[in-house]
């Protein structure tokens, strides 16, 4: 049995509410199994980020023989309450899309092209998601125009406010009534909005750094113990509108700052890699990991990954490993994953590309007559996601097909791999012996060319806080390590140092 350190036992010995915020590696689900064990009596959920860790941690707590605790992600808590066996229908890929916009609202405000049709149902599914994932109770409590960045997509969001407003009321009532199917984040913000006490005596909730706003606000209002672990320079899902709950609640605060995933060497990387924030004007004199792990193989088969940024830096590694080396490669998640794009796929996008329309399936994208429609539209509506896959169309072209098809056809399972293939999203709670990164992340050379932008005053740094996400996202990257990290290009260049 490992004894719990002082940090640990401090948690478990705590009789109230708690915020604890704990490094990568630090154990935290062996201290909230030490904190159950030691309330037989209590009835306890633990709410955790997604299916996989539920099915994991279920798994662990099992184990221990802990039969009080029930793990859930808030979808599946809300899933249960508002839609199982009360006959309700689900949206077909669970999530709105811009066509659904189109065929379920009506009338459209009149426009003079069909690209603004398009534009607006993609204002409307970017209000709807934002609001369901809010912790607002009316959709015109969302200012939505302050939200969107590109110039262009605000100027059309401001002209046609109103009427996008209109028709996420009018999607969302239709859903919630039963006329329409229900997408995963409405029937959470159904769940939210009719302000449930959950039957538990304590209420965890695990990565409350990506926490959905929408269930903080349940959490909050919940009159059992509250105790919520993260860590904040893991804060990577901002674009999906995840918010830093471990700032927003005024528990007393508590700490894991030893890592049993890694000496101390990877530690001392992490901790520079978190030292680039102080260049945008971030303390982080409050933050510190140790390397408390073995710095070693657990054993068996050693495991390699490589780890990029984006989807354009692992397709681009991809193709260099399968097509050019012949390596056996595993991918973190479904290889399918990586070629779709808002549930829309690579093909369709590449179909259009050359021209080939006959061959689009997917009901949105055949909606645009050119690639240059396409092009346009993505300008308009500041889509980061399909904006990466036309990187990966303009890098590779057409021969882009040929590249997918053969990196998913010899995709092998991770026991017989050479290599694992992840992006830095998809590794997340994932761990690997050897890590190598591609070279699409952010380092201080980097951030140095967005501060001469703002004539070095962090303040004024263009999207300052998409940057601080993306150190965070290489801190998530180089802390997925046991043993060996290979990190090709200088964290700290010459001129910041």
């Amino acid at each position: 049995m490992v004894r719990p350190t002082e940090e640990q036992q401090a948690i478990v010995d705590h009789p109230s509410d708690a915020c604890v915020i704990a490094c990568a590696g630090a154990g935290k689900t062996h201290t909230l199994i030490d904190y159950a064990k030691a309330r037989t009596d209590a009835r306890i959920l633990y709410i955790v980020y997604n299916r996989s860790a539920r099915i994991e941690a279920t798994a662990k707590f099992k184990r221990q023989g802990l039969t009080h605790v029930k793990v859930e992600t808030a979808h599946s808590l809300a899933y249960r309450e508002m839609i199982s066996g009360k006959g309700f229908e689900l949206h077909a890929s669970g999530n709105l899309k811009p066509h659904d916009i189109l065929e379920w609202y009506s009338p459209l405000p009149k426009f003079s092209n069909d690209l603004d049709k398009l534009i607006f149902a993609r204002h409307v599914v970017s209000l709807t998601n934002r609001f369901c994932n809010s912790r607002e109770r009316r959709v015109h409590h969302i200012d939505y125009v302050k939200s969107v960045k590109e110039v262009s997509a605000k100027y059309f969001a401001n002209r046609f406010i109103e009427q996008i407003g209109d028709a996420t009321e009018s999607i969302l009532e239709r859903m919630w009534d039963g006329s329409l199917p229900f997408t995963h984040d409405a029937y959470l913000k159904k769940f939210q909005l009719q302000a449930p006490v959950l039957p538990y005596s304590h209420v965890l909730t695990d990565e409350g750094q990506d926490s959905n706003p929408c269930w903080l606000d349940v959490f909050l209002r919940q009159p059992a113990t509250r105790v919520i672990v993260g860590d904040s320079h893991q804060s990577i899902y901002g674009y999906r509108g995840a918010i830093d709950s471990l700032s927003m609640v005024g528990f007393p605060r508590f700490t894991l700052s030893g890592s049993f995933r890694f000496g101390n060497s990877i530690a001392e990387i992490a901790m520079e890699v978190i030292r680039l924030k102080t260049l945008l004007g971030v303390s982080v004199d409050d933050f510190k990991i140790k390397g408390l792990g073995p710095g070693k193989s657990h054993g068996g088969k050693s495991e390699r990954a490589v780890l990029a940024r984006s989807n354009l830096g692992l397709i681009s590694h991809a193709i260099e490993a399968v097509c050019k080396k012949g390596l056996k490669v595993a991918y973190e998640g479904d290889i399918e994953n990586y070629t779709f794009v808002s549930g829309t796929s690579l093909y369709d996008i590449l179909n259009l590309y050359i021209g080939k329309h006959e061959r689009i399936r997917d009901d949105f994208i055949r909606r645009f007559k050119s690639y240059a429609d396409l092009t346009e539209y993505q300008k308009e509506v500041d889509d980061c996601e399909l904006g990466m896959v036309m990187e990966l169309i303009s890098t590779y072209g057409s021969g882009l097909f040929g590249f997918i098809r053969e990196i998913r056809e010899k995709a092998v399972k991770k026991e017989q791999s050479q290599l694992i293939l992840s992006t830095c999203h998809k590794s997340k709670g994932a761990e690997f012996d050897d890590v190598a990164l591609v070279k699409d992340f952010i380092n201080g050379e980097k951030i140095l060319k967005l501060l001469a932008a703002a004539k070095g005053n962090p303040a004024n740094a263009p999207d300052r806080d998409a940057t601080l996400e993306e150190i965070n996202l290489l801190y998530v990257a180089v802390t997925r390590s046991r043993r060996m990290l290979d990190v090709p290009f200088p964290i700290w260049s010459e001129g910041t140092a």
